[in-house]
C-alpha cells in the first residue's frame, strides 16, 4: 500500500452507540476488530447498536454506518426438576393406561 494512502487512524466517531464499542488494532496489522466496551443482552431492552466508524489517512478521510442487531442465543440451559419430570412420567403412563409406577422419582 502506498505510504500517502494508509491508513492512520480508525475510531468510532459517532452514532447514538459510540461508547459501546471501540476499535482495536494489533500491531503490524492493517486491520481493525471492532470490541464491545458494554455487556450485549437480548434480554435486555437495548437490542439494536447504532454507531460510526471512521477511517482516516489526512487530509481524506471516509465514515462507514455501523447497526449491529443483538440476536437471541440460549445461553441459559432449561433445567428440570424431579419432581418435574415424575409428574410428566406419570401423566404419560395415565393417558397410555399404563397405571402410575410408584418408584418412578
Amino acid at each position: 500500500m502506498n505510504q500517502l494512502n494508509k491508513i492512520t487512524d480508525r475510531h468510532c466517531a459517532g452514532g447514538d452507540d459510540s461508547n459501546s464499542f471501540s476499535l482495536v488494532t494489533r500491531p503490524g496489522s492493517d486491520k481493525a476488530e471492532l470490541v464491545t466496551m458494554v455487556e450485549l443482552d437480548y434480554e435486555s431492552s437495548h437490542k439494536k447498536y447504532d454507531l460510526v466508524v471512521r477511517a482516516a489517512s489526512p487530509p481524506l478521510r471516509t465514515d462507514a454506518h455501523v447497526e449491529i442487531l443483538v440476536t437471541d442465543v440460549n445461553d441459559n440451559a432449561p433445567v428440570l426438576h424431579d419432581f418435574q419430570v415424575t409428574q410428566l412420567l406419570r401423566c404419560i403412563q395415565l393417558v397410555l393406561g399404563a397405571g402410575v409406577d410408584r418408584s418412578v422419582h
